[in-house]
């Protein structure tokens, strides 16, 4: 319903659908599973001619070729030059090479920075809480916690107790209050059936993806609090501060997760401050808002390097690759 309000042009499951991918010259998506359409190869594989173009969800900061490598990609997005680099570069663990990868941005950016220009200064006032998820927090074994209510399981995790704690702790309040600031919490949507958990006083704005303008809650952002997520790169485009909240980053990377370290520090290339505790987290939000909710000029060149292009002209970059896609390239 909110992409049909945003005047996509939807086309719901059935017959036409499958007629029209399998009548495809070309399939974009920054799914991977679409490469083939949602189709059985054994059944439709002579029809299946299409060539495709993998969007990707955001820009790629940790080791993804366990998963990516030997995709059929005719087409692979990339945006950050050392993105770019980690995939192409000889000795990388990616099986792509240059004629795939192009370094071309991400076409929503586009419509992200037209929203930014359009939003007074004045008005980006919201501090946008954006934790990202974490493999077994709801899956069999939670269910075998100390009761059978998932909520309670849920609640009863480190992740709902550090992110609850810090949503609600008074200094926190108080502060945005007296700088007239804004928080903002969208929960990974794994989580939004557990909101409960979290135990979020009235005053915090909760945005689920299913009726939030993203892009335009983006734009109103001075700041982004987050753990990991790759949408940090996001408000490195738009020259927001980031900070990294990872109280449990050895065991995230140790194995628990399906997250494996690549070229990025948070420390060397970050685009702010990282914090192990709610203390040290608390204390650089203190800082950044009383001096100005300004980028620092160490995080701000860290931006302008990772994200360089913000001429609004990625979808004009991709869709030319595209259709030049059988013209040889040019070094």
């Amino acid at each position: 319903a909110r992409l049909a309000a945003e005047g996509f042009r939807l086309v719901p499951p059935g017959l036409k659908r499958k007629l029209l991918i399998l009548n495809s010259d070309h399939i974009i998506s920054s799914h991977t599973d679409y490469k083939d359409g949602k189709f059985d190869k054994e059944r439709y594989g002579d029809l299946m001619r299409w060539r495709f173009t993998f969007l990707q969800h955001g820009v790629t900061k940790d080791d993804l070729s366990h998963w990516l490598s030997n995709q059929p990609f005719d087409i692979f997005v990339t945006s950050s030059p050392d993105e770019h680099a980690s995939i192409v570069d000889d000795d990388t663990p990616y099986t792509f090479t240059a004629r795939e990868v192009r370094r071309t941005g991400l076409p929503r950016h586009d419509r992200l920075l037209r929203y930014a220009k359009e939003v007074a200064s004045s008005d980006v006032q919201v501090l946008l809480v954006m934790p990202t998820w974490r493999g077994g927090l709801v899956d069999i074994r939670a269910s075998q916690g100390p009761n059978e209510n998932p909520v309670e399981n849920f609640a009863s995790s480190e992740y709902a107790q550090r992110w609850g704690a810090f949503l609600r702790h008074p200094e926190l309040h108080d502060l945005l209050s007296k700088h007239g600031k804004k928080l903002v919490f969208m929960p990974h949507v794994n989580a939004v059936p557990y909101i409960e958990a979290f135990a979020l006083p009235p005053n915090i704005e909760i945005a689920t993806a299913d009726k939030t303008l993203i892009q335009k809650l983006f734009a109103r952002s001075a700041a982004l609090i987050t753990d990991y997520t790759s949408v940090a790169f996001t408000f490195a485009l738009l020259r927001r501060t980031v900070f990294y909240y990872q109280f449990d980053r050895e065991t995230f990377y140790g194995g628990n997760h399906n997250w494996r370290e690549g070229y990025f520090n948070y420390e060397r290339d970050g685009f702010g401050p990282v914090a192990l505790n709610q203390d040290d987290l608390l204390m650089q939000i203190r800082r950044f808002i009383e001096n100005g909710s300004q980028p620092e000029p160490e995080y701000f060149a860290r931006m302008e390097h990772a994200m360089p292009e913000v001429d609004g002209h990625s979808c004009e970059r991709v869709f030319q690759i595209i259709i030049n896609i059988r013209e040889p390239i040019v070094s």
